[in-house]
């Protein structure tokens, strides 16, 4: 579960950010980077990035440059400047260099992996969850106030983890679709399975007791009226009743 980009993250963290506030302050972040790697690192926004990206990375020998989409909500904003300082303290070769270029699979991975660990580390989260054990759709609105990313970004990281193992989703129901959906790895359920029940849970009027099991798996639902769509959570009510676990697939503090 502790992939790369987690742990470049957690260890750049604990060397220069140890005591920084939530959410983090993305300005000392570049300042932290920039005593690391001995580079100055330039966050600006601006109007000509490529409207699909937010945030693009250019780099001399002296300066790292960072522009960023003015038009792209301030939450996708702050992950896609720490995307690109995933790029830049893992040392990739190449990110969103050139404007219509795009990242191999590899690196864009690593870096998003970064920059979840970095706004979200992994035992804030957990203390989160720790505090907040009984409502998975609280618990997500809380991560995503506490480290200012977004509604998406917190259910991702929260699944990533796999403190509180469970199904998250934003369904829309006039269009009877998803907008994303995520689920923890210890639970193993066939992923368009889990998008047509949530799908059939919500575009009936009549929810019924039956539809609460899925692939086997009897689940506590809660959900959250939001912008006319629906933040959806499930936990198995086999897991209900767990605390958050202080360690997972190798996890330690």
């Amino acid at each position: 579960m502790w992939n790369d980009g987690e742990m470049m993250a957690r260890s750049f963290f604990q060397s220069y950010l140890l005591h920084e506030d939530f959410p983090l302050d993305l300005k000392r972040v570049a300042l932290a980077i920039d005593t690391k790697l001995d580079i100055d690192v330039v966050i600006e926004e601006c109007d000509n990035v490529p409207k699909e990206i937010t945030a693009q990375l250019t780099c001399s020998d002296w300066i790292a440059l960072i522009l960023v989409n003015r038009y792209h909500s301030e939450h996708k904003k702050r992950f896609g400047i720490a995307h690109e300082f995933g790029h830049l303290v893992m040392d990739h070769q190449h990110g969103n260099l050139q404007p219509g270029s795009s990242e191999p699979d590899r690196e864009k991975e690593e870096a998003n992996n970064f920059a979840a660990a970095l706004l979200m580390p992994a035992w804030h989260v957990l203390g989160l969850v720790r505090k907040y054990p009984d409502s998975l759709t609280f618990l997500i609105q809380k991560i995503s106030t506490y480290f200012g990313v977004s509604i998406e970004a917190a259910a991702r990281r929260l699944a990533g983890t796999d403190f509180l193992p469970g199904l998250f989703a934003l369904v829309d129901p006039n269009l009877g679709r998803l907008d994303w959906e995520y689920h923890s790895p210890s639970i193993h359920l066939d992923r368009e399975a889990f998008r047509e029940f949530l799908v059939r849970y919500y575009t009936k009027p009549n929810k019924r007791e039956e539809d609460l099991e899925v692939m086997g798996y009897p689940f506590r639902i809660e959900t959250k009226r939001m912008w006319g769509k629906y933040l959806l959570t499930c936990m198995p009510f086999s897991m209900a009743a767990l605390c958050a676990r202080e360690t997972a697939a190798g996890y330690g503090r």
